[in-house]
């Protein structure tokens, strides 16, 4: 198991409020991202249909449904 000793780790955070493709361009020069997605309305964990690691910049999320309210919080961490 890998043991990670960095006191900072890389990451980009984004709002999702409308529709049900998202482009997060988050320039974190890696394939290797940790993507949670957050429903800002509630706090609970949103699992969306699909997570394309488009480049080692970019994540194209798609969800069955689009966000409402407040809409949901992305987030990505560079491994």
């Amino acid at each position: 198991m890998a043991k990670f000793e960095s006191k900072y780790l890389e990451r980009h955070k984004t709002n999702w409020t409308s529709g049900t493709s998202l482009i997060v361009t988050h320039n974190l020069g890696s394939e290797d991202v940790f993507v949670q997605i957050v429903d800002k309305n509630n706090n609970q964990l949103i699992l969306v249909d699909v997570v394309e690691f488009t480049d080692v910049n970019t994540v194209t999320l798609t969800a069955s449904e689009a966000p409402t309210g407040a809409g949901w919080r992305v987030m990505l961490l560079k491994l």
